[in-house]
Order: structure tokens, then C-alpha cells, then sequence
């Protein structure tokens, strides 16, 4: 499939999907929970969906077992929203950037702090 055409179509299917979450499910343990991009095969047949969600390491256990067990819903939802013959399966992947990123700026300030003389 062509780049742009796969590119457009993982634009649309991220803010589908992030309308879903925050509207449609009704899960607790999904509140919270944050599309950050989705990564479209080559052919347009699947997406992978990297989503974050902040919280204890246990709420984001809880939050990738309920992204489990509404991804069928998600993907009918999605169908009906989209304007294609075809909808991508639908692979969620917790994106742990963020956390990584928190850690990093923690180790910064704290650099930054035993940096400055007394």
C-alpha cells in the first residue's frame, strides 16, 4: 500500500480508536489509558496501537488485561466508523516511554540538585 495512503490510515484509525476508549468503553481500568500512535503493516491489514497509561506498575497490569478483552469491541466499533472495504487487526501495545522518560527526568533534576554548591 502507498506510504501516504498508510500513513492517513493510521491517523484515522488512532483517533477512532481514542474516541472509543474515551467515550464507548466503559471499563474502569481503561480510564486513563492514551492512544500515542498506531504503526500500520504494509498492506494496511493490521495496526499496531501503542497506547500509555499512568499509574501504578499494578493499574497498568490491570489496564493491559482490560485492553485485552475489549480489543473485539474496539475493532467492531472501528468498523462501523470507517470508510473502508477492510479493518485492520487490531494489536495493543503498552508504550512504557512515558514511565522511561518520568525516570530520566528524575535522574536529571536530581544531577541538576548535587550539581549546585552550597
Amino acid at each position: 500500500m502507498n506510504p501516504r495512503k498508510l500513513e492517513k490510515l493510521s491517523g484515522v484509525v488512532q483517533r477512532h480508536v481514542s474516541d472509543i476508549l474515551s467515550r464507548e468503553v466503559s471499563d474502569p481500568r481503561l480510564r486513563g489509558a492514551t492512544v500515542n500512535r498506531v504503526l500500520m503493516s504494509g498492506d494496511g491489514a493490521g495496526a499496531r496501537v501503542y497506547y500509555s497509561m499512568i499509574g501504578s506498575p499494578e493499574e497498568q497490569q490491570d489496564c493491559m488485561e482490560a485492553m485485552e478483552s475489549a480489543t473485539p469491541f474496539i475493532r467492531r466499533r472501528l468498523a462501523s466508523m470507517m470508510e473502508t472495504r477492510t479493518v485492520p487487526v487490531l494489536q495493543f501495545i503498552f508504550d512504557s516511554s512515558i514511565r522511561r522518560g518520568e525516570e530520566v527526568l528524575k535522574v536529571i533534576r536530581k544531577m541538576e540538585r548535587d550539581a549546585i554548591p552550597d
